[in-house]
């Protein structure tokens, strides 16, 4: 008998019957749907930091770490390094403005950060999204 033969009979022997169908092949390592497909959630938005003290549309990046803030998008298909990094650890509370639904207020360990949406709704997903860390 073959090694691949003697492993497959020892593994089903060792695995329980009741065993997820994605550990039914030795291996195989099937990775949840959900996982495989994750990408950092991007879109283009206005930043306002007290060092600007103006408007500029920049490319955004959320991954499960930090925010990355790039000149533009070109820039991040580049691996060019971002204008600005904002750990998600170093959040200390992220809020909407009050003055205009569109905007989230980010207060971090360094500085403040102001984001501004095309609509509201766009606004509300990617405050959920900073806060949850789940996009």
């Amino acid at each position: 008998m073959d090694v691949e033969g003697i492993f497959k009979r020892r593994v089903s022997r060792d695995v329980p019957a009741n065993t997820n169908s994605n550990f039914s092949d030795p291996r195989v390592l099937k990775i949840p749907r959900s996982v495989e497909n994750r990408q950092p959630k991007m879109d283009y938005v206005s930043v306002e930091t007290s060092f600007l003290k103006r408007w500029r549309q920049r490319w955004l990046v959320l991954d499960e770490t930090a925010i990355c803030i790039f000149e533009n998008e070109q820039d991040f298909r580049l691996s060019k390094s971002p204008i600005r990094i904002v750990l998600t650890n170093g959040i200390r509370k992220i809020y909407a403005s009050s003055k205009d639904p569109r905007m989230i207020l980010i207060e971090t360990d360094v500085e403040p950060l102001k984001l501004l949406f095309a609509t509201h709704d766009k606004a509300q997903l990617w405050k959920v999204d900073i806060c949850n860390n789940s996009y």
